[in-house]
């Protein structure tokens, strides 16, 4: 994906295309990094809590 962000903004010079993409890429990687971060939490409190 990074790939492909940077030919549309350098190569084509589709700068509004590109910068959608960027933010979905963004957003993309704050979501996953949240739901991995949240099911490994909730793993480790239940060995905590029992």
């Amino acid at each position: 994906m990074p790939v492909v962000i940077y030919d549309q903004i350098n190569n084509l010079l589709h700068w509004t295309f590109g910068s959608a993409l960027s933010y979905i890429l963004l957003a993309t990687t704050v979501i996953s990094v949240a739901v991995f971060t949240r099911a490994f939490e909730k793993g480790k409190f239940k060995e905590v809590f029992r």
